[in-house]
């Protein structure tokens, strides 16, 4: 039986990433997908403007990426609020 007050697991997922004035997430294999700011992914997140954010977020170094990422715990105890 599980302790109610114990962490027995965490939750893995993608990084999320806000630039330039879009929410996305960065999956290993499939990529970036941009997201809505309640996390929903978006219907049609290719648009050809994420895309051209996407491409200059892509030539970044990673020192340079990881200024726009969002930890994750942040973002989800605001959209909890």
């Amino acid at each position: 039986m599980a302790n109610k007050n114990k962490i027995t697991g965490f939750i893995c997922g993608p990084k999320i990433y806000k630039y330039s004035g879009i929410l996305f997430e960065w999956h290993i294999y499939c990529g970036p997908a941009q997201l809505k700011k309640d996390g929903e992914l978006y219907k049609n997140y290719c648009s050809k403007k994420f895309i051209e954010k996407i491409d200059k977020f892509i030539k970044m170094s990673d020192k340079e990426r990881k200024k726009f990422r969002v930890r994750w715990h942040r973002w989800v105890y605001a959209y909890i609020k």
